[in-house]
């Protein structure tokens, strides 16, 4: 970037040669809060893509919480199931389903929301 207002000694100070100077510096001042605009436009964006990034990890975590607490209550109500003589009854069936559908889906959900290589952990 051009250094702003360069006078040397020997150089006549016309009025000319000021109001080039000046033209000169509040280009370079337009172009500074130009940039500066668009670093400030950038970080938002950041701030915005990090506060959402937050909310999808919490919410991923949130989900797989729940999930793994649900799998948690069918898993004993199939344990019950099986003591009891009612072992072969549709409900029986449709519970074991349902647990082997959402065991599937925990890994699938924690995967959600990450490029390859950036999980936490990895």
């Amino acid at each position: 970037m051009e250094q702003m207002l360069e006078l040397s000694d020997e150089d006549e100070v016309t009025p000319e040669l000021l109001g080039s100077q000046v033209q000169k510096a509040q280009e370079q001042l337009l172009q500074l809060r130009r940039q500066q605009e668009q670093i400030e436009k950038q970080k938002r964006e950041l701030e915005e893509l990090s506060r959402r990034q937050e909310e999808l990890e919490r919410g991923r975590a949130e989900m797989t919480d729940k999930l793994t607490r649900s799998l948690v209550v069918l898993e004993r109500e199939r344990t019950r199931r099986r003591t009891s003589l009612s072992n072969c009854g549709p409900r029986a069936r449709a519970l074991a389903s349902i647990s082997r559908c959402w065991k599937g889906l925990i890994p699938r959900l924690e995967s959600i929301g990450f490029a390859p290589g950036t999980e936490p952990g990895a």
